[in-house]
Order: structure tokens, then C-alpha cells, then sequence
């Protein structure tokens, strides 16, 4: 009974000095959590894109070891299970702290993130048991994204403006804008899907590339019409959100150059190197236009 209990009081010491105990150090894990998300996304993508999805082909270990061979597809596809396990705790680590010292929005983003991460296990193990179903690859990415939006949400919402109510119109742009960069990045995964990249030479591909690209282009256009009305309105018009520059400059410049390394795959054979770009790319505009969504349409009172 007396090791239970010192056992018992190291992991609550443990755990006092781990979660945060205000409302700086929880910003912090929620800066902490966007940056793990972002690296999942692109390790994931990394993976793809070199056909290293079967590196190893079973699961949780790799070849039949724990540790992977060093071998490049199973070291690639191993590091990504290492970060995606780093995300796992992130967003354990970012709700425990929400639950001490945030208020309810940010404890549902929060434990959001980390129900997302957590099915991320047997949807993963699922994928790679059915040899990277393309179907369950493009769930485990969109997955992945979601997650990623909630982190950012979570962010943006912790440095929102106050109680001033927010213009309808500008609302519905916010809400606009998401969901036009969500049916962008899907579209996408079906381009992806189509394409050479499939995660391997023997991968099932999913649909026509011609057919998936020319949807892609133009969920694309439709995206950036309302992304620049989105940035107009708050330009020019007589409501503005806190601190919302940054993200908007960063919108000015990502998506212009997501434009321009398509535009550059697309001539250029694809090249998988420049495919990791325009999803690595792609995950920062989702980041950005979340942020910017959340930082319009979410208030705090006064």
C-alpha cells in the first residue's frame, strides 16, 4: 500500500508540473498542439509521396520489431507513427490543461482534438492492414485535418476580440471560407488518390487524374473568390477583429504560392518532392484561414 501511494504521488506531482497552471502556459501547448498537427499532415505526407506506406506492413510494430529496420521506406513510415504519437500526446496533454484552467469551448476543441488523434490509431492500423485502401487513406488524412482546424480554432479563439457583435455578412464569409479550403484540401486527396502517388507502385489508384484535377482547379477558384471577398470586407469594411493582419498577410502570400507550385507539379510530371510542398502549403492555408475564421466569429465577453 505504501508504494501505491508514493506511486501514486509522483504521477501527481508529475502531472501538476506537466499540465499548465494559467492561462500563458495553456497558449502555449495550443501553439505546441497546431505545430504537432502541421508535422503530422506533412510526415504523412512525406510517407505517401515516397511509397513508403507499406514500409511497414503490419502494426503496431514494424517487420515483427519495435524498432524499424534501417531501411528507408520503413524508417520513413515509422518516423511518421513517432510523430503522430508525439501529436497523440500534444493533444492529451493540451485538454488535461484545458480542463484546469480553460473555459468549456475550449475544453470541447480541445478533447475534440484528442478524440480525433486517438482514432487516428485504429484508423491507421486499419489502413495498413488493407494495404492502404485508398478510401481509408484519404479518411485517415481528412482526419488529420479536422484535427488540425480544431487546434487552430483553438488557438485563434484564445486571442478573439470581445463581445462586439459580429457583422452578418463577414460571419457568413468566415464560415465560408473554411468550408471552401476543407472541399479544396478533399478535392485534393482525389487528385492525389488518382495520381502517381498513392503511397506505392502496387497501391490501388482511385478515380480518373483528368477528371480530379479539373475539380480540383476549380474548387480552387471558388475558394480564392471567397477567401479575397472574405479579406476585402474586413479591409474595408467597418468591423475588424483583433490581431487579424498576420493572418491575412499570411493568406496574401500562401495562397498565391500554393497556386504557383500546382501550376508547377502539374507541368513538371509531378514530382513527388513538389507534391510534399503543395500539401505541406496547402496545410498552412487551412491553418491560417481557420485562424482567421475563428478570430471574426468567435467572441469573448467583454
Amino acid at each position: 500500500m505504501a508504494a501505491l501511494a508514493g506511486a501514486a504521488g509522483i504521477a501527481q506531482r508529475a502531472r501538476r508540473r506537466v499540465i499548465a497552471r494559467d492561462a500563458r502556459a495553456f497558449e502555449r501547448f495550443a501553439q505546441l498542439l497546431v505545430l504537432a498537427m502541421f508535422l503530422n499532415i506533412a510526415s504523412g505526407a512525406f510517407v505517401r509521396l515516397t511509397g513508403s506506406g507499406l514500409g511497414c506492413p503490419d502494426w503496431p510494430l514494424c517487420k515483427g520489431q519495435p524498432v524499424p529496420p534501417f531501411n528507408y521506406h520503413p524508417v520513413i513510415e515509422f518516423s511518421n507513427r513517432a510523430i503522430a504519437l508525439a501529436g497523440i500526446l500534444a493533444a492529451l496533454l493540451t485538454y488535461l490543461s484545458a480542463r484546469q484552467v480553460a473555459d468549456r469551448a475550449a475544453r470541447r476543441l480541445s478533447g475534440g482534438v484528442a478524440l480525433l488523434t486517438f482514432g487516428q490509431i485504429p484508423l491507421g492500423a486499419v489502413t495498413v492492414l488493407f494495404d492502404l485502401n485508398p478510401l481509408l487513406v484519404m479518411s485517415h488524412f481528412l482526419v488529420a485535418v479536422t484535427a488540425t482546424g480544431l487546434a487552430a480554432a483553438l488557438l485563434a479563439r484564445l486571442s478573439a476580440g470581445g463581445s462586439t457583435p459580429v457583422p452578418r455578412r463577414l460571419a457568413w464569409l468566415a464560415y465560408g471560407s473554411v468550408v471552401a479550403a476543407f472541399a479544396l484540401i478533399v478535392s485534393g486527396t482525389f487528385s492525389t488518390a488518382a495520381g502517381p502517388h498513392a503511397g506505392g507502385p502496387d497501391i490501388r489508384r482511385l478515380g480518373n487524374l483528368l477528371d480530379a484535377t479539373y475539380v480540383h482547379v476549380r474548387v480552387a477558384t471558388t475558394y480564392v473568390v471567397i477567401a479575397v471577398l472574405f479579406l476585402l470586407v474586413l479591409q474595408y469594411g467597418p468591423w475588424r477583429p483583433d490581431r487579424w493582419r498576420g493572418l491575412a498577410l499570411a493568406l496574401i502570400v500562401l495562397v498565391p504560392l500554393q497556386a504557383l507550385i500546382g501550376e508547377y507539379q502539374w507541368h513538371n510530371q509531378l514530382p513527388w518532392w513538389a507534391v510534399l510542398a503543395h500539401v505541406s502549403v496547402a496545410a498552412a492555408v487551412w491553418i491560417a484561414c481557420v485562424s482567421l475564421a475563428t478570430r471574426v466569429v468567435a467572441t469573448r465577453p467583454g
